[in-house]
């Protein structure tokens, strides 16, 4: 069973429509997934369990008809917008019911340089001999910004004169520094002096809007005047020799973002970000001093001054509320009020003071960063470590069952010395010594004494000492061996437990949140 995977890698997107087998046992392999790729895939599926296939269809049919407008806006051969002499034609068919999220361009120069072009920024694409480029924005990973990035990146050409030591020192301070600003370089240039004419061709496959030259004025002029790249949509920034040249190009300056110089800010009285005094007369305000207020809100009003522009000026004035989003009587449509009002209406630029961020307002306004977090918040008792004592062997066991494990030795010693007492046998065996022993001790008759009954119930206990002497009665032996059950049960809890004790750090766990039901219970005045 052979299938794509089985072709060579080296000729397999050269699409000869013949299967060049690769060798071993890599000639098969069929199009299955590579078993540490199945992850991602699954993960990827249960995409497909939250939202529709329609939505996701909808999403990928936006976001490859908005790469498709870009490529058709900036590299179509028609396009006036035209950004080089390079031209792209998208031949996947143009309907979105006949195609899915990839685009397959066809290029006007050779695909090497413009594949190696876009692997330096990042993106991954299909190469198919000798013209074509495949390229795919997945909906389900990337976005609009991926794909304007995608056409339009950061990218300069900088020309140079060899021989110039000024120049050379301008391009290598330009590449020490430009990593830090993210700009990348297409093509570094030497310009050879005496004979600038080809420099056209090294043009050929720029694609950047961004010329930097660094030159003298009679090379910039053979420049401007050779080269011809000095349209409308073509910035060049150039040194100060190079723009005395004659022919040097006067375009009209870029559109720019120009703030207003007269800001209406609103605020509103709420200590201790904003305090305000009610006066009838101006004159009432020349005897206040100023006072430093931590948290002050009026305080970030100068901010713009000295990090900015000084040239910023403010206007001042109460509101009574932050303001709120509030349904209207005919429950169709929101209707603002307070200083939330006022910005959405254009009656104030910004707001000064301690508004809180929620979603319904920043449907309407956008705020800054966030200066002040404010919550609810436990204060939890710090635990310390449990430390292991000289008494952590009695741990295992409540103080009351010691108590009672000592009674019950005592009256265990006494029941047996009772018993073994009062047995109608006077002796359970009789042994007859007959060794002829001179150090061999003759084993006496006599019962148990209560001492001797004592120490018994303490060696079956603690596991030693038994075999010096033991019950004679047949009534107390059966009382022995219950009471080595016993004390078999609890020696093995004990051992079990005093482990855990001395081992094991238990830790009580800590409180996570305000949901934890040990809150709950306590505010409620339960207890569970």
């Amino acid at each position: 069973m052979l299938g794509w995977w089985s072709h060579k890698m080296s000729s397999r997107f050269q699409m000869t429509n013949e299967l060049d087998l690769d060798e071993g046992a890599a000639g098969y392999r069929i199009s299955n997934p590579p078993i540490h790729l199945v992850a991602p895939l699954m993960g990827s599926l249960e995409v497909f369990n939250s939202v529709s296939m329609d939505d996701l269809r909808s999403r990928s049919c936006y976001l490859t008809g908005y790469m498709e407008f870009l490529i058709k806006h900036f590299f179509d051969e028609a396009s006036p917008h035209r950004r080089s002499k390079i031209s792209v034609k998208i031949i996947t068919p143009a309907e979105f019911h006949e195609r899915g999220c990839q685009l397959s361009l066809r290029f006007s120069v050779p695909i090497d340089l413009v594949y190696k072009e876009l692997t330096k920024r990042g993106v991954a694409v299909d190469k198919r001999y000798p013209h074509v480029i495949r390229v795919a924005p997945i909906h389900l990973y990337n976005n609009y910004t991926d794909v304007r990035r995608f056409i339009t990146a950061l990218q300069v050409v900088v020309l140079s004169v060899k021989g110039d030591k000024n120049g050379r020192s301008f391009v290598t301070e330009f590449e020490n520094r430009r990593h830090d600003y993210g700009v990348h370089v297409q093509h570094y240039i030497d310009v050879d002096p005496n004979n600038v004419p080809t420099l056209s061709s090294s043009f050929e496959v720029v694609t950047s809007n961004i010329v930097l030259l660094y030159a003298g004025s009679e090379i910039a002029e053979k420049i401007f005047n050779d080269l011809k790249n000095t349209t409308i949509s073509k910035v060049w920034l150039i040194n100060e020799d190079a723009s005395y040249s004659k022919n040097l190009p006067r375009g009209s300056k870029p559109f720019e973002i120009s703030l207003p110089k007269h800001l209406r800010a609103v605020t509103v009285n709420d200590p201790p970000f904003v305090y305000s005094i009610p006066a009838s007369n101006p004159n009432d305000c020349q005897g206040l001093g100023e006072v430093e207020v931590p948290l002050s809100g009026i305080d970030t009003a100068s901010v713009p001054n000295s990090s900015i522009d000084r040239s910023f000026q403010f206007s001042l004035h109460l509101n009574d509320s932050y303001g709120a989003v509030v349904v209207s009587h005919d429950s169709r449509d929101f209707s603002l009020s307070g200083a939330l009002w006022e910005l959405d209406n254009d009656k104030a630029d910004l707001a000064i003071g301690g508004m809180s961020v929620n979603p319904e307002r920043e449907h309407y306004v956008d705020f800054s960063e966030p200066w002040l977090y404010h919550g609810i918040k436990i204060l939890e008792k710090s635990q310390n470590p449990s430390v292991s004592t000289m008494q952590s062997f009695l741990q295992p066991l409540q103080s009351s069952l010691w108590t009672a494990l000592f009674v019950a030795v005592a009256l265990i010693g006494l029941a047996i010395y009772l018993l073994d007492l009062s047995s109608p046998f006077h002796k359970f065996y009789s042994p007859k010594d007959e060794t002829e022993d001179p150090f061999s001790e003759t084993q006496s008759d006599a019962k148990v004494n209560f001492g001797e009954s004592m120490w018994f119930v303490w060696g079956v206990l603690l596991n030693s000492g038994v075999s010096e002497k033991t019950p004679r009665g047949c009534a107390a032996r059966v009382l022995g061996l219950v009471w080595c059950g016993f004390c078999m049960i609890i020696a093995a809890s004990y051992t079990a437990n005093l482990a855990a004790f001395l081992v094991l750090d238990q830790p009580e766990k800590g409180l996570s949140g305000i949901t934890d039901p040990r809150v709950i219970f306590e505010i409620l005045n339960l207890h569970p």
